[in-house]
């Protein structure tokens, strides 16, 4: 109703404009007084007021005859005649001047009415811009702002509120997985510990072969459900926003992890390369924790007995950039674990971009770019991170 009206009213104010331009215009084409139309005929005739003065007295039926359209004397035209010049000539000059003002009046009022337009419009779209921007920064992890708006309850009142409604709803829900997350973290893990404990215990004791069996089962097992559990709750909560963001160094993590993994027995058939230098991002460190080591297993999971692996970090136009290239037992598409669709909602946490690809026959690339961090937000870094910056480690079986 309130555009409709503003419109309306628009509308009215030009088409007003327009009618008083033209007003004027014919206001002061016409003749006013009947000077103003006598000197205009004396100047069709060429002659002076004294002149056609005498002319008239000296030859009264000459001008006041009976026949208007008789020329007055030979040569010249009637009085008739002339008359209707000097309203030809009155009606062309008010056209013209109509047009020329009429011309003018329509660009200022396209002038104006664009401002009052575009003041209209954003007075009429402010509460959208609004709208946006709580939504912007409810993606990025801000669920406690409102839009809040204030003002009649028309249609945009009605969407404001709408809106505030549905980020309440966002916060429970997300609320709720938290707590959710967190039961489930004591609830599972704290059985699945005990389980691990015991059969801990019990390798330790004299057991024949099949019990020793079954019991490396148990804990096989066991260890298997905790790393399914932990990365569920992981997956859980980079996809809740539940996510801090503090300076890294990613080179520097990338080694501590690698340096770990590759004590484990399947890492010892591989042959590993890693070449390390300084890249920073912003983000949690257990799930860029977690990110690393699931690409990292991924990569030697999926991968042939005497294969190779090869993880890079570096910098590039000023992102971090992480790849990690291994031989692969599949030429064909590319091999998702579940570790890497762990990585991927991390990836999407951070706002990283997570690719898998195959450079060639039985080679396999995973990369992830990281945002650029701000100056301040370069970490600590420690001596040796730097000194060595291309380390090689090789695990031969």
């Amino acid at each position: 109703m309130r555009i409709a009206l503003l419109t309306a009213a628009a509308l009215l104010v030009a088409g007003s404009i327009a009618l008083l331009v033209n007003a004027l215009t014919y206001e002061h084409t016409i003749y006013r007084t009947p000077e103003d139309l006598t000197s205009a005929m004396l100047s069709k005739f060429h002659v002076t007021r004294s002149e056609a003065e005498a002319y008239v007295r000296a030859h009264p039926d000459s001008v006041f005859n009976n026949n208007p359209e008789k020329s007055v004397r030979p040569g010249m035209p009637s009085v008739n005649e002339v008359f209707r010049q000097v309203q030809r000539d009155a009606r062309n000059d008010a056209v013209r001047r109509s047009r020329l003002l009429t011309a003018v009046a329509l660009g200022l009022l396209a002038i104006v009415t664009g401002i009052v337009g575009w003041v209209i419009a954003g007075r009429v779209l402010r509460p959208v811009r609004l709208i946006t921007r709580r939504a912007r920064s409810a993606s990025a992890d801000d669920l406690d702002a409102r839009v809040a708006l204030e003002g009649p309850d028309d249609e945009m009142k009605v969407l404001a509120d709408t809106f505030d409604s549905m980020l309440d709803r966002l916060q429970r829900s997300f609320a709720a997985q938290r707590r959710f997350s967190a039961q489930v973290s004591h609830e599972l893990r704290t059985p699945l510990a005990v389980v691990r404990g015991e059969t801990e215990l019990l390798a330790g004791t004299d057991l024949d072969v099949d019990a020793r069996r079954s019991v490396e089962s148990i804990r096989s097992a066991s260890e298997r459900a905790e790393r399914i559990v932990t990365r569920l709750l992981e997956l859980a909560r980079s996809t809740s926003g539940d996510v801090a963001r503090e300076p890294i160094a990613l080179d520097a993590l990338v080694g501590d992890v690698i340096g770990e993994l590759v004590e484990a027995d399947h890492w010892r058939r591989l042959e590993v390369d890693l070449e390390l230098a300084p890249a920073s991002i912003r983000g949690d460190v257990t799930l860029i924790d977690s990110l690393v080591r699931n690409v990292a297993e991924n990569a030697a999971r999926h991968n042939r007995p005497d294969g190779w692996v090869r993880i890079t970090v570096r910098e590039s136009d000023g992102r971090a950039v992480l790849v990690v290239a291994n031989s692969t037992t599949r030429p064909g598409e590319p091999e998702m674990g579940v570790g890497l669709s762990l990585a991927s909602a991390i990836a999407d946490a951070h706002g990283a971009q997570l690719d898998q690809t195959l450079s060639e026959p039985g080679s396999l690339v995973t990369s992830l770019s990281f945002p650029a961090p701000s100056a301040e937000d370069e970490p600590p870094r420690r001596a040796e991170s730097r000194a060595g910056a291309s380390p090689r480690v090789a695990a031969d079986a």
